[in-house]
């Protein structure tokens, strides 16, 4: 069991997000972050472009078709008051390499000195 960070930051008028902190792409609606069951998915801000993340509702199913489940085990939830980072666990139940579950979420932020901006964003399980 891992932890999966996805790093967020502000840039270019969009979110961006990347899995190593280092490399940063468009957080778009057909972004897909991997994770395996059992793993802990937690979101964080890279740097002071984000105030705070307001909330992460997952479950959101979507249009485009594949295997969408609650994969939660734990639903995404903030870490401490100051909601810089968020936390939820993958559920250990096994997920078909052939067929992952997918789960999309919104995931709702604060940009410093603007207001509040929705993403649409995906995590499959098992990782690609």
């Amino acid at each position: 069991m891992a932890t999966i960070t996805i790093y967020l930051k502000y840039s270019g008028g969009d979110l961006q997000y990347s899995t190593d902190n280092v490399t940063y792409h468009d957080m778009t609606e057909t972004s897909i972050v991997g994770a395996n069951p059992g793993d802990t998915v937690v979101w964080t801000c890279a740097d002071d472009s984000i105030d705070k993340i307001n909330n992460i509702n997952v479950g959101k199913t979507k249009t485009s078709g594949g295997n969408w489940k609650d994969i939660w085990s734990s639903k995404p939830a903030a870490t401490d008051n100051t909601k810089r980072t968020y936390s939820g666990v993958v559920s250990t139940d096994p997920e078909s390499p052939t067929n992952p579950a997918l789960n999309g979420y919104d995931i709702n932020y604060k940009i410093k000195n603007g207001g509040n901006v929705d993403k649409d964003p995906t995590i499959q399980v098992p990782q690609p």
